[in-house]
């Protein structure tokens, strides 16, 4: 699990905590004890495909748009 250390600074200003070694690992434990995550899961191939198919039509988009404005010159 990655977890940022904005969220894990965050919860050390909410404890009142100033950061030392032994407070570092302390506030890290709580905050993997409050903070619930799930795993992370790659996406299903069909999510994969959308995001291409999705990205291959912008940039189709703008082709034809500056097609469009090289014939207007």
């Amino acid at each position: 699990m990655v977890i940022f250390g904005f969220n894990i600074h965050s919860i050390a200003n909410s404890l009142f905590c100033t950061f030392m070694d032994k407070k570092d690992c302390q506030v890290i434990a709580r905050f993997g004890v409050v903070q619930s995550r799930r795993l992370w899961q790659p996406e299903a191939d069909e999510i994969c495909l959308l995001r291409a198919l999705i990205a291959r039509l912008v940039v189709l988009d703008k082709d034809i748009q500056r097609e469009k404005n090289r014939l207007e010159r």
